[in-house]
């Protein structure tokens, strides 16, 4: 299947190149508004699904509002690889069986037993930390600072028993 996404502005294209063709488990961009961040990632997202056949893959966002905002935008621009959408549930499926769930931060319960390839945290600095560490990130655990920052400062690998492929996390620097 050949699909074109989008044209990534020269950093997004830098932060794409390195990440994709790296081992690393986690990917963090911390950048200013306007950035191209979602769009980055909204890409990077159908990138996963499309890859292979039957990805699941998670978009979590701070509130159900931003969830489903990204959710439109995908299933607007995704029209020739979208095989179905939910909008009541905010999940589309794809022509390769693939499927991208939007999730909300602001109900953290609702994020409980799902099991992704990948994940998306948009607007991560304004997702509580115990929400990542005990929803998101079960095995994940650091104490005393914000769980992007956290990465973002350190050279992570985590092994997650094999049920996340990458994470992908953004925020904006203010």
């Amino acid at each position: 299947m050949n699909v074109t996404l989008f044209t990534p502005y020269p950093k997004q294209k830098s932060f794409i190149d390195g990440f994709l063709q790296s081992d690393k488990m986690f990917g963090v961009v911390v950048s200013p508004r306007g950035a191209g961040k979602t769009l980055l990632a909204s890409n990077l997202a159908l990138y996963w699904a499309l890859q292979n056949n039957n990805q699941k893959c998670c978009w979590v966002s701070p509130v159900y509002s931003q969830a489903r905002s990204v959710f439109d935008q995908i299933v607007t621009a995704g029209k020739d690889i979208v095989q179905s959408s939910n909008r009541m549930e905010l999940i589309v499926n794809l022509i390769n069986g693939s499927s991208i769930k939007f999730l909300s931060a602001d109900s953290p319960d609702s994020i409980r037993g799902y099991r992704f390839q990948y994940v998306i945290i948009d607007e991560a600095a304004f997702v509580k930390d115990l929400t990542i560490q005990q929803n998101i990130l079960p095995t994940l655990n650091p104490t005393g600072k914000n769980v992007f920052l956290y990465l973002h400062q350190k050279d992570v690998i985590i092994f997650m028993n094999g049920l996340l492929e990458r994470m992908f996390i953004l925020v904006d620097l203010n």
